[in-house]
């Protein structure tokens, strides 16, 4: 009789838990990238793994999946920081400002892993599932003083994408501080979302409702972003 053909990459007769599995590659692939830069690739992620590169192919389909499932892994372990911050009430400029804080922080410790994810076309997915909720916060308190609520979608956009990008230039080069960096990207848009009505909300504004969302969306599906060429 014949033997079944093994698939490309599968430990023969390897009895390991499946996540297990992934998460250790995962790992590996996230020590790799801080040690290479987020132009890694897929052999120097084999190499730190001590996997074959059809091993990671076998287990992600490839770079684009692997770079999804880093992305979706990435950004769990981000929201996870910013609902840690969201169960007291704070003023809508702390609200701006706390959030910027946060991101940036967690930028500042893996520079790297936060290039890769962008260099791999996550830029705009990590905006599409970012604007949203903070579009249903901005307009619930704008609607609070009776201000439009009919742009706010724009300005959740435009804010968030000012953020990101500014935020992308400074992790390749820090040329400022991490504080100096936040009171830069508060003092520039605090003023635009003052002007929309928002310096008119009187007392805290309570985000243990967005905080709650953020932990119920941990388990969703890697997103799906473009990788470029398998390298």
């Amino acid at each position: 009789m014949t033997a079944a053909r093994r698939r490309p990459g599968r430990p023969r007769g390897s009895t390991r838990d499946p996540q297990e599995r992934h998460d250790e590659l995962l790992r590996s692939a996230e020590a790799a990238i801080r040690e290479h830069g987020p132009g890694v690739s897929m052999e120097q992620i084999a190499e730190r793994a001590s996997v074959s590169k059809a091993t990671l192919y076998d287990n992600f389909d490839g770079k684009a999946g692997l770079t999804a499932a880093l992305v979706d892994r990435y950004g769990a372990r981000v929201l996870s920081v910013i609902a840690q911050g969201l169960d007291e009430p704070v003023s809508a400029h702390q609200v701006l400002r706390g959030g910027i804080e946060v991101f940036v922080s967690v930028i500042e410790r893996d520079a790297q892993l936060y290039r890769f994810v962008l260099a791999g076309g996550a830029n705009q997915t990590m905006l599409d599932e970012s604007a949203a909720p903070v579009a249903t916060l901005l307009a619930a308190a704008l609607a609070q003083v009776g201000a439009d609520t009919s742009g706010t979608e724009v300005l959740s956009r435009a804010v968030l994408g000012g953020i990101f990008a500014a935020a992308e230039q400074w992790a390749a080069s820090p040329t400022t501080s991490r504080a100096d960096f936040v009171d830069q990207l508060d003092a520039l848009f605090w003023p635009g979302l003052a002007a929309a009505g928002l310096d008119r909300l009187e007392g805290p504004v309570d985000l243990r409702g967005i905080a709650e969302l953020i932990r119920t969306s941990q388990g969703r599906p890697a997103a799906s972003v473009g990788a470029g060429p398998d390298r």
